[in-house]
């Protein structure tokens, strides 16, 4: 009985073994994005982070201490130390 299951197991698994080989050799297709293809009416910036502007880390926390009472909560007490 123990042979008839072993038997039964090696050859699933060899037959499952089988057929992920065969359609893993087909390959695959793959299509440019439509935003990486030549004449695409998106606009990509390509240029160095400092195109951003110099002052993006103040916009963010700018927007940040609108929404966050503990953030303005903390900065006031840093101001309060330095004046």
């Amino acid at each position: 009985m123990k042979h008839v299951i072993l038997t039964a197991l090696a050859i699933v698994t060899i037959v499952a073994c089988k057929n992920e080989i065969s359609q893993s050799d087909e390959p695959a297709v793959q299509e440019t994005p439509k935003v990486l293809q030549e004449g695409s009416d998106s606009k990509i910036s390509l240029t160095k982070r400092s195109s951003y502007g110099s002052d993006l880390f103040e916009e963010l926390y700018t927007a940040l201490y609108e929404k966050d009472p503990d953030l303005r909560a903390i900065n006031e007490r840093l101001e309060k130390q330095v004046n």
